[in-house]
């Protein structure tokens, strides 16, 4: 499963359920074709750890083209409220991870496989706080750029439920 398999299957990623206690399992989404995941681990002292990871399947080939066209950074990651019935509709943005931010841990990398990318950032919990009247829906979008295409290809990660 690439880099995301690897980070997630060593157990370093702790989700958050709704009663903000840890559990063992990062949230995904399983399309076809890809698998989009995000893990919020409280860390204490009001501080989270977010964790994305993505996998695209391709051919190698078309996955280093990505990586290289985009000059080693083919993915945008934002982190969404979600307080709607798909994903692709949400629109209250909580932030962006900017990838030339010092305190973004990331890599990308082309398999066999396809395209993987994760990502990691620890933040203040209270921006996770996107229901200020309770419980807390938080989703993760990826989205790829491919220079054949006029935009970009969004992915969607699980939903993370807590209470920030």
């Amino acid at each position: 499963m690439g880099t995301l398999g690897a980070l997630l299957v060593a157990g370093s990623a702790v989700a958050l359920t709704a009663t903000a206690a840890a559990a063992a399992d990062p949230h995904c989404n399983y399309p076809y074709g890809s698998n989009t995941c995000l893990t919020i681990e409280d860390i204490g002292w009001g501080i989270s750890r977010v964790l994305v990871g993505i996998d695209v399947q391709m051919s190698q080939q078309e996955a280093q083209y990505l990586i290289d066209a985009n000059g080693g950074r083919p993915f945008v990651v934002q982190l969404l409220a979600h307080d709607h019935d798909d994903p692709a509709d949400d629109t209250s943005g909580l932030g962006e991870f900017d990838l030339n931010d010092p305190r973004i841990s990331w890599s990308v990398s082309a398999w066999e496989g396809g395209l993987s990318g994760s990502f990691a950032i620890e933040i203040a919990s209270y921006i996770l706080n996107e229901d200020k009247d309770g419980r807390d829906e938080i989703v993760a979008r990826v989205e790829l750029y491919d220079p054949h295409y006029p935009g970009p290809a969004p992915f969607h990660s699980g939903i993370v439920v807590g209470y920030w």
